[in-house]
C-alpha cells in the first residue's frame, strides 16, 4: 500500500491511496466533494457503491490512524454516476480526465500548491475529525467506578424512602423485589444489560431517573398494606 495522497477539488480535500497499484479513494472525502453531507454520505456509499468496489483501510489522520471506507475507481463512478447533485458530473470528469491519468503516469497526483484558504479548510476538517472522535468517545464511555457507587447509593436511598425505611414492616418482605424492580426498569429505560454499562454522558439523567422512579401500582399498594398491618400490631 503506497503513501496517502491528498488533492483538491473545488476546495474539498480528497485523499487517495494506491493498493496493489490500484487507486482507491476515501469514500467520505469523495461523497463530500460530490455534495453529500456529513450525515448523508454513509447512506450514499451504502446505496450506490457495490461491496466489491469498497473496502476498509487504515488511514492516517492528525488525530491518529482511523479505519475508513475506501472505494475503487468503478465504485467512484457508481457513487458519482448515480447522484443527482450538481457537482457529481464535474467531479467525475475531473477524476477521469485529470487525476487518474496523472496517477497512472507518475504513481501520484501532482496537485497544485494549496492556497491559504484551502490549507485552512484542511485544518478545519482535521479539527472536525478530532471533534468527531472525542464526541464518539464521550458517547460510548461507560460510567466510572465512583459513578457506579453513586448510582447504587441513589437507588438504595430512594427505595428505602419508598418502603418507609429499614424498620418498616414492608422492608423485610418487599425490599428485595422493589430493588429488583427499580434496577430492571432502569436498565430497560436506558437499554443496557447492567447499570454499570450506562454511558457516562447519561450519568446525570440516570440519577434523575432514579429520583423520579416509582414501583408499579400493585407494589405500592402492597407496601402500604404491609406497613398498615404492622402499625396495627404496634
Amino acid at each position: 500500500m503506497d503513501e496517502l495522497q491528498n488533492f483538491d477539488f473545488e476546495g474539498n480535500n480528497v485523499r487517495t491511496i494506491l493498493i496493489n497499484n490500484e487507486p482507491f479513494f476515501v469514500g467520505k472525502d469523495s461523497a463530500l466533494a460530490i455534495g453529500y453531507t456529513s450525515i448523508s454520505f454513509r447512506n450514499a456509499l451504502k446505496a450506490h457503491v457495490k461491496n466489491k468496489y469498497k473496502r476498509e483501510c487504515q488511514i492516517n489522520t492528525p488525530s491518529g490512524a482511523q479505519t475508513m471506507t475506501v472505494i475503487s475507481e468503478p465504485g467512484l463512478y457508481q457513487l458519482a454516476g448515480q447522484s443527482k447533485l450538481p457537482s457529481a458530473e464535474p467531479f467525475q470528469d475531473w477524476i477521469y480526465e485529470e487525476v487518474l491519468p496523472a496517477i497512472r503516469k507518475t504513481g501520484s497526483y501532482q496537485a497544485k500548491p494549496l492556497t491559504a484558504v484551502q490549507q485552512l479548510k484542511l485544518t478545519n476538517r482535521a479539527v472536525l475529525e478530532i471533534d468527531d472522535r472525542v464526541t464518539n468517545l464521550e458517547d460510548t464511555m461507560r460510567v466510572s467506578g465512583v459513578q457506579e457507587q453513586q448510582l447504587r447509593s441513589a437507588v438504595n436511598s430512594h427505595v428505602l424512602q419508598i418502603i418507609g425505611g429499614k424498620k418498616a414492616p414492608a422492608y423485610g418482605k418487599l425490599s428485595s423485589s422493589v430493588f429488583q424492580q427499580c434496577w430492571h426498569d432502569f436498565k430497560r429505560y436506558f437499554e443496557i444489560p447492567r447499570y454499570g454499562e450506562l454511558p457516562r454522558i447519561k450519568f446525570d439523567e440516570g440519577i434523575r431517573y432514579i429520583e423520579a422512579w416509582l414501583p408499579n401500582t400493585e407494589t405500592r399498594l402492597e407496601i402500604a398494606n404491609q406497613n398498615a398491618q404492622g402499625e396495627l400490631f404496634d
